[in-house]
């Protein structure tokens, strides 16, 4: 393996890069209870795979509906957990959204693109 690869698969490491990254990991589920119900969060599916769905809260300002699609590589992670960044980014406007998707490997990443284009035709 080459120098260069070597040091951008380490990047993407954030266990091994970023200090208390597990720690942060672990507290995204308590941070993220409830912010369903109190941001009054409703979810709309847009396929058949459990994981195909978009829920939304409050309406555009100015046009501006605010996206969320969590983090993960493609490969880990639930929407559910990632709440806890909803409130900051419905600041931007009255309403938020946030998108789940199927992962990798058992879809393929051009399906992955297929299910984020989707998830915003089903909020417009």
């Amino acid at each position: 393996m080459s120098a260069d690869l070597t040091y951008w698969n380490q990047q993407f490491q954030f266990s091994a890069v970023l200090p208390g990254f597990q720690e942060h990991l672990a507290a995204m589920p308590r941070l993220s209870a409830g912010l369903d119900r109190t941001l009054g969060l409703t979810r709309t599916t847009y396929g058949s795979d459990p994981r195909q769905w978009v829920e939304t809260s409050g309406l555009p300002q100015d046009g501006l509906l605010p996206v969320f699609i969590h983090g993960g590589y493609w490969r880990a992670l639930e929407a559910e957990n990632h709440r806890f960044v909803l409130p900051g980014v419905s600041s931007l406007g009255q309403g938020v959204t946030n998108i789940e998707y199927r992962l990798m490997p058992d879809t393929r990443l051009g399906d992955l693109m297929a299910d984020a284009a989707m998830a915003l035709q089903a909020i417009l």
